[in-house]
């Protein structure tokens, strides 16, 4: 039996400190040499050995349902769009990764576009966001939406110069639409989801923290994710953590109660305190430069957030509100202030994504010591419309990912899968290269691989990653 032993660069031990030496025994990574370490065999390579690797936001099911549904990622045109969506031939549409940032005409899509896709049959297609769909006219006069529909809190819809509505749904006006749509293309089998996992883990994922929708509308994902979750429990091959999403406290009761099995935990409760910086609905405190007045929405409602993160800390589990303009992240800063105030403990509160920031927001961040949850590979996705969204100095306070780690602020990395690649890799070289664009807040590659490193060595769950953050070998 050979022990290997790696003379490395660098290692980032269990309290995050550099070290200089690792031991691999048998597969295992460990900090300190074996008593009697047998043959050893010194191999010098460049690089990093980190704890394993963890996605710290991610959705399983609507990453299975995209392998299986209509994916329009990519599309360049509008021709393309339709051929893709018009190549589902039976039943109701579901199209997924919708972009007009690249793609000619750069809009929207209205009814009157879909219909001439597919007229006899509903479709809806989500923007690569999420948080806009835009819906055809036979799933509008499905779901009885017409000129007399009012906006639902925490959305809206588009409306054209008569008040009709357009086809374009936001945020929760989306679920008016879905809830009717007979989407068989988005079923998920245990055997979907347990593929799923077994590819995430192939991409060096020894954890990952999934959003899962439990009690309330899933995000073009399936509605069944959590039956399947439990089902699978004690199947997966890497630990899930999985955070609900659920709009009252008996639903999240409920549901949490479910997961008690191995692999599969309660981690928590997300919230949403306002939607994407892609669809203009990230709630912002001043006006989009290319939407004068219009500042995003608001789905922040303080008492019931702060009923569910009582109940959700009370259970064990954290707190993870989705908050991406500076408006909504002060909400829920604001918030946490008042938790931590009570007692509540700050490593258990997390500002999902936390994308536009102020230098004031970025100190409390850090004097309160929350966590943000953020997405390195939005950066890449983004770049190429952030100054004309929102103007050069607020799009300078944008992913600040250097500025934040300075202060004093905690960060945990995920993709937003299938928003994004769920690669850890391209996440971190994300947050290293950002795609040229306001690289003062560019990471040292330690740094961006450590956004996504577990935070201790455990059994079996070592990676070792090059020093130009192309490629990892699983040590076990």
């Amino acid at each position: 039996m050979t022990t290997t032993r790696y003379e490395v660069d660098a290692v980032i031990d269990r309290s995050g400190r550099i070290g200089r030496q690792v031991w691999v025994i048998n597969g295992t990574a460990a900090l300190t040499p074996p008593p009697q370490p047998g043959p050893i065999e010194t191999v010098r390579r460049p690089g990093f050995i980190v704890p394993g690797l963890h996605d710290a936001h991610l959705h399983l099911g609507a990453i299975t349902a995209s392998t299986s549904g209509v994916s329009l990622g990519e599309a360049a045109d509008l021709g393309e769009v339709s051929r893709r969506i018009a190549g589902r031939v039976t039943g109701d549409v579901v199209a997924i990764g919708f972009d007009e940032t690249g793609m000619e005409p750069r809009r929207l899509l209205e009814s009157s576009d879909l219909d001439a896709m597919i007229s006899d049959r509903a479709v809806l297609v989500y923007r690569v966001c999420g948080h806009i769909a835009m819906a055809n006219s036979a799933a509008l006069d499905r779901a009885g939406i017409s000129a007399s529909t009012p906006d639902p809190p925490g959305g809206s819809l588009d409306r054209d110069a008569s008040g009709r509505p357009s086809g374009v749904l936001r945020e929760t006006a989306i679920d008016l639409v879905s809830a009717v749509i007979d989407d068989t293309s988005r079923e998920v089998t245990d055997v979907d989801l347990t593929l799923t996992v077994e590819r995430l883990a192939a991409l060096g994922l020894t954890s990952v923290t999934a959003m899962v929708p439990a009690g309330a509308p899933a995000w073009c994902g399936p509605d069944d994710e959590l039956d399947r979750l439990v089902a699978i429990d004690g199947g997966p091959a890497i630990p899930i953590d999985a955070v609900l999403i659920s709009n009252t406290v008996q639903d999240l009761k409920q549901h949490a109660a479910r997961l008690l099995g191995p692999n599969v935990r309660f981690a928590g409760w997300k919230g949403f305190a306002d939607g994407s910086l892609g669809g203009h609905t990230a709630a912002l405190s001043a006006s989009y430069q290319d939407r004068p007045g219009v500042t995003g929405t608001t789905r922040y409602q303080p008492d019931e957030f702060l009923t569910m993160a009582d109940a959700s800390l009370e259970m064990g589990g954290s707190v993870c509100i989705h908050a991406i303009g500076d408006a909504a992240v002060a909400h829920v800063v604001d918030l946490f202030s008042d938790l931590i105030a009570a007692g509540a403990p700050p490593q258990r509160l997390r500002v999902e994504h936390a994308s536009v920031l102020t230098p004031d927001l970025i100190d409390r961040m850090a004097q309160l010591g929350v966590l943000a949850s953020v997405q390195p590979a939005f950066v890449q996705s983004d770049a190429h419309w952030l100054a004309d969204r929102l103007g050069p100095e607020r799009a300078r306070w944008t992913y600040p990912f250097r500025s934040m780690l300075e202060a004093g602020v905690r960060l945990r990395g995920g993709s937003d899968a299938p928003v994004e690649n769920p690669d850890p890799l391209t996440g971190a070289r994300a947050a290293v290269h950002r795609s040229g664009w306001n690289v003062e807040e560019a990471l040292e590659p330690w740094q961006g691989l450590a956004l996504f490193a577990e935070t201790s060595f455990d059994e079996g769950a070592a990676t070792w990653v090059s020093p130009e953050l192309d490629r990892f070998e699983r040590l076990a």
